[in-house]
């Protein structure tokens, strides 16, 4: 499970909120559905990330190392 799923679960068991189990449990079952945006964004940073190193590399507008021609 997640961290935010655990604390709010022991808030629930050491002070018996509520509050923190309804919290706890909306939160698992948002992230643990199938229509949740959590591979969209992994997708999304991961590609952001990459053109973000290419960029600083240098890599950017074929001059990558797929690019590469023989002389």
């Amino acid at each position: 499970m997640y961290t935010p799923v655990w604390l709010g679960y022991i808030l629930y068991f050491v002070f018996k909120s509520k509050w923190a189990m309804g919290i706890a449990s909306a939160y698992l079952v948002f992230w643990a559905g199938p229509f949740t945006p959590y591979f969209p964004l992994c997708i999304a940073i991961t590609l952001g990330l990459k053109k973000f190193i290419e960029k600083t590399k240098g890599r950017g507008k074929g001059n990558s190392a797929d690019n590469f021609e023989d002389k």
